[in-house]
């Protein structure tokens, strides 16, 4: 058997005031690896990209704290990328720009300071899967030779 990961974007609803997971926990698989390494650093590209654009604060009907345990310092934090950046610019007129957004300009470093204040990813994540190799192989033979 090979391993596999499956590259999952969280699935969400909007009830007119915040985004809820669904209840299942399930989601959308973005794509299948076949490296571990590589499907950790996809989901965290992919995950930085989305807090780049999104004001987490939707997804937190609870409160911020519910996925932040030091929200004190975790804004402190973003206020120094707000003063080493600058403000950061609306994408449209109905962008609503919150304090807990990662700054657009930040840096790997600043990126993963960012993550550490959260507790797990909030856009993605990765299930791992076993496999059989030879099962797919011939299945994408029969495909190709219409057998």
């Amino acid at each position: 058997m090979l391993k596999a990961y499956v590259l999952i974007e969280k699935g969400y609803e909007y009830d007119d005031n915040y985004y809820n997971e669904h209840g299942d926990g399930g989601g959308n698989p973005k794509t299948v690896l076949f490296d571990k390494d590589f499907a950790k650093s996809k989901c965290r590209d992919l995950e930085i990209k989305r807090h780049k654009t999104e004001n987490i604060s939707e997804y937190c009907p609870g409160g911020i704290e519910d996925y932040v345990d030091n929200v004190e310092e975790f804004e402190k934090f973003l206020d120094s990328l707000i003063q080493k950046y600058g403000p950061i610019k609306k994408q449209s007129k109905w962008d609503t720009i919150n304090k807990y957004r990662l700054h657009p300009l930040s840096n790997r470093e600043e990126e993963d300071k960012y993550l550490s204040y959260l507790d797990g990813y909030l856009f993605y994540d990765i299930c791992e899967t076993d496999i059989d190799k030879e099962s797919l192989r011939d299945s994408q033979v029969s495909y190709l030779t219409g057998h």
